[in-house]
């Protein structure tokens, strides 16, 4: 019987209450630090630091060959004022320095459709600004990369080919509108990474599970998951999303836990 939890709470006051070695895969998106309204306000230093104690964490709840898929801008300009700097560059050594292995770099083509832009000056070379369209997805791993495992896969083989066939993944972002959150996950990055990366049955973790798509998509797979959301107003949206009255006719377990 699949399991779905949903913890309301600070993740690094909930991680420690996780089983050690009890997590397959990790898949998550941390907040960017851009001073969003459900972001807390920290300086860089305090930012990689807060990340570096959720990383440390997420080692010791996956299991030995158990794998982590970490969302994060490619590249980003802090402020408009002209300074770069890599967020995936940073994370991956923070990954290495926790004790994960590094296994590859896939890039998120966010492929707008949409008719919003990054324009800056209109029409005039004055002060024009380019959206940033790229994300990484840094996949890394715990002590060994094969892994001897009895379950299930729904992987097809068409499917392998267009997931392992280029490092460049295009599919659209989420509509934050539509979701009731201001950055939602799309669900084709979970699904993508649950199908490439796990096996039915598995356990995801998504310590930073925002609006519930982890939850849902690993609900849509036959994964298991553990969903962490500080915010009790999107642990509200989760609960609408994923523990809503379609899903009780289902043979799973649901549980939600508020941890102080």
């Amino acid at each position: 019987m699949n399991y779905y939890h949903l913890y309301c709470g600070d993740n690094l006051k909930v991680l420690p209450l996780l089983k050690d070695e009890s997590i397959d895969l990790v898949i998550t998106s941390p907040p960017y630090n851009l001073q969003k309204e459900y972001e807390e306000t920290l300086t860089l230093n305090e930012y990689f630091i807060f990340v570096n104690k959720v990383l440390l964490q997420c080692y010791k709840k996956l299991r030995i060959g158990g794998r982590i898929c970490w969302n994060v801008p490619n590249q980003i300009r802090v402020g408009r004022t002209g300074k770069l700097w890599s967020p995936s560059i940073k994370t991956a050594t923070l990954m290495e320095g926790c004790g994960f292995s590094f296994f590859d770099l896939i890039i998120w083509n966010q492929y707008y459709s949409d008719s919003a832009t990054a324009w800056g000056s209109w029409k005039s070379p004055s002060a024009p600004f380019v959206r940033h369209q790229l994300e990484a997805i840094l996949v890394f791993y715990k002590d060994k990369w094969k892994i001897q495992h009895s379950g299930e896969t729904d992987l097809t083989k068409s499917e392998f080919m267009s997931l392992t066939k280029s490092e460049l993944w295009n599919f659209s972002p989420e509509s934050a509108k539509k979701i009731g959150h201001p950055a939602p996950f799309p669900e084709e990055l979970p699904r993508r990474c649950m199908r490439l990366f796990s096996y039915i049955g598995d356990t995801i973790l998504d310590p930073f599970v925002g609006s519930g798509t982890t939850i849902k998509v690993a609900q849509d797979l036959k994964r298991n998951c553990i969903g962490i959301e500080v915010n009790p107003k999107y642990c509200s949206l989760i609960k609408s999303r994923c523990f809503g009255r379609q899903f009780l006719d289902r043979k799973v377990e649901y549980k939600f836990e508020v941890v102080d």
